[in-house]
């Protein structure tokens, strides 16, 4: 049963965050009309040194906060220089959890569906005690055909909930976690998912700063702790970016973006704070990166020469 969150002034705060995008960020905002949370955040990152187009757009997102037009209590971070999509996104949450205990965070390609912020708030009130649950996801890898939400021990980016001290956690030990991982093979074996995803390499080059990734060393700090992430039965998120409008956004078809349900979806929680072993396996069947066909080409034995060439 989808509990009512929206009206009784238990619905979780809900922090976006923006850049140089406005059309994906009203849209995300002009979402949340369906629930309206009594608080929200806007964190805008600033323009780039030398892009100039940067300066409008980021005005753009920075007048949405306009379209917030109901009861609510609305705070803005609108920095001037421009931090990056990790540093810029760490920033931003940790002014979120400053203020608040509890909330979900929707970066500017993450629409919500209505459902969205019910599922979150139930979650986050549900867990808030269970140290091990270390996050609350909207995206959903599956689509099931039942209604009972799962754990996973893999993290999301694509619209999510935490707690204050989950997240003052990850600030204190994320980078020592990574250090952890990258110093010992087995550890990465196991962080790579037996090698279903290639996270090991993703970190190192965030931590070399090759890659502004926030995202990576979330998951390290998830894996070192043992931690667990609560997922919908059915997707509570899209993916709007995947459309050159982003830094680590394409315009080639990712089934993982998917469109989120449409109508209402009901979930039950999980009865365990366990594991789900069979849907792991699954979904790491499904973001297992795909061998194009001239990859595999290279990499094929060779036709054996016959024996008097």
């Amino acid at each position: 049963m989808v509990p009512n969150l929206t009206n009784d002034g238990a619905a979780a705060p809900v922090l976006v965050t923006m850049f140089n995008r406005p059309a994906h960020a009203a849209r995300v905002i002009e979402s949340l009309a369906a629930s309206k949370p009594r608080r929200v955040f806007l964190a805008v990152d600033g323009p780039r040194e030398g892009h100039q187009e940067d300066v409008e757009r980021v005005a753009l997102c920075r007048n949405l906060v306009s379209r917030i037009d109901w009861d609510c209590e609305v705070k803005t971070r609108f920095r001037k220089e421009n931090f990056g999509c990790r540093r810029g996104m760490i920033d931003a949450v940790s002014w979120f959890f400053e203020e608040v205990g509890s909330g979900i965070v929707l970066e500017d390609d993450c629409l919500p569906h209505p459902a969205a912020v019910s599922f979150f708030s139930d979650g986050l009130k549900r867990y808030e005690r269970e140290d091990r649950v270390f996050q609350v996801s909207g995206f959903a890898h599956l689509e099931r055909f039942w209604s009972r939400a799962y754990f996973l021990p893999l993290s999301s980016s694509w619209g999510w909930a935490t707690w204050r001290d989950r997240w003052r956690e990850f600030l204190d030990e994320h980078e020592a976690s990574a250090e952890r991982i990258l110093g010992d093979a087995g550890l990465q074996s196991a962080f790579d998912l037996g090698g279903s995803f290639p996270y090991a390499k993703m970190l190192r080059r965030s931590v070399l700063g090759e890659v502004s990734s926030w995202a990576v060393f979330f998951q390290a700090q998830l894996h070192i702790r043992d931690g667990l992430v609560l997922y919908p039965p059915k997707r509570l998120i899209s993916n709007i970016g995947f459309d050159n409008s982003g830094t680590h956004c394409s315009s080639r078809a990712v089934a993982e973006t998917g469109e989120f349900s449409v109508g209402p979806v009901r979930w039950r929680m999980p009865r365990r704070i366990e594991e789900s072993h069979r849907l792991f396996a699954k979904v790491k069947s499904r973001i297992k990166p795909k061998r194009n066909s001239a990859e595999m080409a290279r990499r094929r034995p060779g036709k054996p020469k016959a024996a008097n060439q």
